[in-house]
């Protein structure tokens, strides 16, 4: 399903994303613009879009809401591990492994709040951009991926307690002293092994409201 980069109605204009719905039943509308006062006319026109498009759940940023937010997006900063593990193993994300990478990148994020899953149409962009891995230990996959420029941009344990592992290594391979990432607050688990890590909260990226 395509996503509506132009969304416009009598009350505003909003982005669309409509791509999760197939797999997540979620939608995610981005407020660009507004008439005066009329933000929850064009919420609601938003929504009943999406519901009808086929999803369970939609979510909104770009307004303030009185009503608590689904989620936040967090933007957070750690000094680059110092030690390096000899023993794990990167291999790069090729056309060949590709189908691997998607499937356990998608059964992993199906679940985040605010993840984008993987789709075949991005398979040449990955493979060409680099900075995508599999992590390994001793030909054992522990898990798998993507650094772009010092963000740590997504990571997928395949191991029970594996994560910091895969993340130390991923971040291995960034060459800035300072390492970023991005996390759904409500995602615990993440959190909780991003700030054993040394990683701190800087800043809000995004709040996201359930319509």
């Amino acid at each position: 399903m395509r996503n509506i980069p132009d969304f416009t109605c009598e009350h505003g204009v909003a982005t669309l994303i409509l791509r999760e719905i197939p797999v997540k039943e979620e939608a995610y509308c981005l407020v660009r613009w507004a008439q005066p006062g009329e933000e929850p006319a064009l919420l609601e026109q938003c929504r009943r879009f999406c519901r009808m498009a086929g999803a369970q759940r939609v979510y909104a940023t770009g307004v303030e809401l009185s009503q608590e937010p689904a989620f936040r997006i967090l933007r957070m900063t750690a000094p680059r591990p110092a030690e390096q593990d000899q023993s794990l193993c990167l291999w790069p994300l090729l056309g060949e492994n590709w189908e691997t990478y998607r499937r356990l990148y998608n059964e992993a994020m199906v679940s985040v709040s605010g993840a984008r899953l993987l789709e075949d149409r991005d398979k040449d962009r990955m493979v060409q951009a680099g900075g995508a891995y599999f992590v390994h230990r001793d030909e054992k996959l522990l898990g798998l991926g993507q650094v772009e420029g010092n963000k740590l941009l997504s990571l997928v344990s395949c191991v029970p307690g594996a994560g910091q592992q895969v993340a130390t290594a991923l971040l291995h391979v960034i060459s800035e002293d300072v390492a970023e990432l991005r996390v759904a607050d409500n995602n615990e688990r993440a959190c909780r092994l991003y700030r054993r890590m040394g990683f701190v909260p800087v800043g809000i990226e995004e709040t996201w409201y359930e319509l």
